[in-house]
């Protein structure tokens, strides 16, 4: 959000109003069209709970949505292989690239251990429920049994009432039976984490994201090399254009003289230079005056 609210240069401002006149103009008008729309699309934290960005954090994610790329080799380093993620990030700002990374990075390893470990975590999380659940019902047979044993103390010493004695070793089988349970769900729970931490995949970051030490684009000296192929094509170009244009005029003088010398060369043509010769002109009546 701090990248894309960064306050824009002089010459942003100036390619903003003068070049990219009609883009400004467009980035306008669909900022007041979109601010009319009501709900925006949520996503999903690892909780599953929706999560709707703010307008700051939608216009940070689409000005950085283009920045980073992946490319996965064909052994498929999210299906169980051993495969080799290739990441990068292109902006402005060198610090920028490799923030990018670093935290496309984390994503990736909590997303990839949530993958690969979900089906261990439900089952976890179902064997810790259902420990609970025993636990509790120990804590509850236990109660009963001594609650059970505070309340006929006395008639229990003296031996005399089989039924209660039988209500006794009852409660006292029960609560055998949940501490059997107990200590069953105790080492399956104890199991299942260590199956959790076994099934944790490993990410190895084979290079670590850092700050290019120089630009990986624009290519200076190839734009100096294109501009100039360019430009001389360009001039030839423009050099050719006007050289038949003026080759184009040089004909129609051509042909004017040639019509001329043509106009000249026939009989009317030459009685009208005898007479121009001679200074005679047509007189309006059709008689000949002299000069």
């Amino acid at each position: 959000m701090d990248y894309v609210n960064r306050p824009p240069s002089t010459l942003d401002q100036i390619l903003s109003y003068t070049v990219y006149l009609p883009w400004t103009v467009k980035g306008a008008l669909g900022s007041l069209i979109g601010s009319g729309q009501g709900k925006r699309s949520a996503g999903t934290d690892s909780t599953g709970t929706l999560i709707y960005p703010t307008e700051e954090e939608e216009e940070a994610i689409s000005a950085l949505s283009e920045m980073v790329s992946a490319s996965v080799s064909e052994s498929g380093a999210l299906e169980g292989g051993s495969g080799l993620m290739t990441v990068s990030a292109s902006s402005g700002n060198p610090r920028l690239s490799a923030r990018l990374n670093e935290r496309f990075i984390e994503h990736l390893r909590t997303r990839v251990r949530e993958l690969q470990t979900e089906k261990t975590r439900r089952n976890l999380r179902f064997v810790e429920k259902r420990f609970e659940e025993v636990k509790q019902e120990l804590d509850a047979a236990e109660n009963r049994l001594v609650q059970f044993l505070e309340r006929n103390k006395g008639v229990l010493a003296a031996g005399s009432k089989p039924q209660l004695e039988s209500r006794r070793e009852r409660l006292r089988r029960e609560v055998g039976f949940k501490e059997q349970l107990y200590s069953q769900m105790q080492k399956q729970v104890t199991q299942t984490r260590l199956q959790l931490q076994k099934e944790q995949p490993v990410v190895t970051i084979a290079e670590k994201p850092a700050p290019p030490a120089e630009p990986s684009a624009p290519n200076r000296t190839l734009n100096v090399v294109l501009s100039l192929f360019l430009g001389g094509l360009f001039g030839v170009g423009a050099a050719f254009f006007r050289s038949a244009m003026q080759s184009q005029e040089d004909d129609d003088e051509a042909q004017e003289q040639i019509q001329e010398v043509q106009k000249a060369w026939k009989p009317s043509g030459i009685v009208e230079g005898v007479r121009e010769e001679l200074g005679i002109e047509n007189d309006p009546d059709g008689s000949l005056t002299q000069r």
